[in-house]
Parts: structure tokens; C-alpha cells; sequence
């Protein structure tokens, strides 16, 4: 249920359509949720690794038929199909002054009570400023080089951003901002097709698999390549769902055809690749007394956020 206290908040500054739209909301969103099965899955924080890299929205079969990476590769099962539930699920009321996290989706800012990490850093500053909606993955690799280099006692978490929305190559080339299959917008309205759609998502996680494989090149330690959660790719959540799910009107439903949502467990959306990659030299990991603090741009992560699709 609402806090009485939240929806007196919200009634004051918002009004009374907003309180009874967010109570729709609540309602929609708790339905769902019982419909689903329990949020079962691996907890990433107890596994056995030195280094951590995940991909964002990655799901299992897209990265099994166009990896290239070495290792053994396992068809694991996310607590989560959205990133704020993965973070909420494996990271938070955890004590992990052992782990320096690295991160290019502006979610994982905006739900930063939910870490209590030695250090975070968030990378959506390094985005691009007109836009605020793409961190780079080979700014990602730098920066985890660089954090680890500076911390090599501790573990290392890194998050990037691809292949979520927005792509950023199509046959090769860099998509521009305009182009239909920069996001899931056009495939949603008809304007391209599935197939097109999944060939672009399928280019991404090749280009970002290239940047990983550089990035494990350089970084000592057992290294797990995993992803916060799946992407539906025309799959459709169901016609139960899709009516109960707030997130789109029940005359737009065809919109949950693409994307992920919240408390929707579905193979899509909650199988995901966990890649091990021994090493036969372990980190020596020691955990600090105290958080060495976060290193993030806190202004820009509504505009990006809005950019990637989750403010509308």
C-alpha cells in the first residue's frame, strides 16, 4: 500500500489525479507482480569472482550465438527484469567496502541508497551532452582500467550500458540520433521490422562483447560476464499482463512487445549469460573500513534517463 504520508505528499503537490493515477499504478503493478513466479535467481555479489562485468539488457541466446569469448558459459536465471529490481535483489542492504563499482546507466545512480559500495562511479557525465543518453563502452573500459590500477585489492564490478537502447551501430556504421533504428519507437509503430530490429540488437551485443574481450585482456583475476537482465524482441508480455501492466495503456499494448518490465518474469527477460573466465592468478581482495565515496554527476541523470526511455 501507499504510505499515507507519500500520498499526502504527492495529493499536496500534485493534486488529487495524480494520487489516484499513482494508486492505479500500485494497483496494476501489484497484480502483476502475484502473477509472476517467486524472483528466484543467482545472487551476483555471493558468486565466486574478482571482476564482475555486466551487460545491460543481454539476454542468454543473443549472447550465446554471437559470443567469441573463452570460458564457460551458463544459462543463468536474474532475479530481476529491470535494472532498479536487479540492484534492489543482489546489492542492497549489503556491506560491500571490498567491491568498486563502475557504471554507465544513470538507473543505477538514481537508486544509489540501494548500494553501500567502497567506491561508485558513475559514468553518464562522460555521455554525450546534447543527448545525454550514450556512455561510450570504450569509455567504460578505460575507466575500469583506471579504477582498477587504482584499487587492485578490491573487486570490481562493471556495468555498461550496451546493449541497451540506444544502439549505437547498424551494419557497421554509427546509427545517427533520427534514424528508426537507434531504439524500439519505429518497431513498436510498424515502421521496421522484427527481424531488422533483432539484427540491430544482435550487432550491439557483438560490439560490446569486443569491447569486454579487451577490457577482461588487461584485468587479472577471475573474471564473470553476466547480464542485470533480458529484452523482449518481439515476444509480447501476454494478454493478462499486458492489460494489468500500467505502463502502457491497454490500447498500446503492442508496445510491450519490445523492451523490459518490471515484475515480468519471463525467459526473455530473466535468462541471462553468466561466462566464467578462470584465471589462475586470484586478487587478493581486502575489504575497507570505510567507503572511499561515489564519483558521479547527480544533474544529468534525468536527462538521461528520460533519453534511454524510462521517463515519459
Amino acid at each position: 500500500m501507499l504510505p499515507i504520508r507519500k500520498v499526502a505528499d504527492i495529493y499536496r503537490e500534485e493534486g488529487l489525479r495524480e494520487v489516484l493515477s499513482r494508486a492505479r499504478d500500485w494497483a496494476g503493478y501489484g497484480l502483476v507482480k502475484r502473477l509472476q513466479g517467486p524472483k528466484e535467481g543467482v545472487n551476483v555479489v555471493e558468486e565466486d569472482w574478482d571482476n564482475l562485468i555486466i551487460l545491460d539488457a543481454c539476454r542468454y541466446d543473443a549472447f550465446e550465438s554471437v559470443n567469441n569469448l573463452s570460458g564457460r558459459l551458463e544459462r543463468r536465471t536474474s532475479q530481476a527484469a529491470v535494472t532498479w529490481s536487479f540492484l534492489k535483489q543482489n546489492f542492497e542492504n549489503r556491506q560491500l567496502y571490498d567491491s568498486v563499482y563502475v557504471a554507465a546507466n544513470a538507473v543505477v545512480g538514481e537508486n544509489v541508497d540501494r548500494l553501500d559500495v567502497f567506491k561508485l562511479v558513475g559514468l553518464w557525465k562522460s555521455s554525450d551532452q546534447d543527448r545525454y543518453d550514450v556512455v561510450e563502452p570504450t569509455t567504460v573500459v578505460q575507466e575500469a582500467l583506471s579504477q582498477n590500477e587504482k584499487y587492485p585489492d578490491k573487486r570490481l564490478i562493471v556495468h555498461f550500458l550496451q546493449p541497451h537502447t540506444p544502439f549505437l551501430l547498424r551494419d557497421g556504421e554509427r546509427i545517427p540520433a533520427d534514424s528508426p533504428y537507434r531504439n524500439f519507437d519505429a518497431v513498436r509503430r510498424g515502421d521496421v521490422s522484427e527481424s531488422e530490429i533483432r539484427q540491430v540488437y544482435e550487432e550491439n551485443v557483438t560490439n560490446v562483447l569486443n569491447h569486454v574481450e579487451k577490457l577482461v585482456e588487461n584485468l587479472d583475476g577471475k573474471t564473470v560476464v553476466t547480464a542485470d537482465h533480458g529484452e523482449l524482441l518481439g515476444e509480447g508480455i501476454g494478454l493478462v499482463n499486458s492489460v494489468l501492466h500500467p505502463r502502457w495503456p491497454f490500447s498500446h499494448r503492442r508496445n510491450f512487445k519490445y523492451g523490459h518490465y518490471s515484475h515480468i518474469r519471463m525467459p526473455e527477460l530473466v535468462e541471462v549469460p553468466w561466462l566464467v573466465i578462470d584465471s589462475e592468478q586470484r586478487r587478493d581482495i581486502v575489504a575497507a573500513d570505510k567507503p572511499e565515496g561515489m564519483d558521479m554527476e547527480t544533474d544529468s541523470i534525468k536527462q538521461q534517463l528520460e533519453a534511454l526511455g524510462y521517463r515519459t
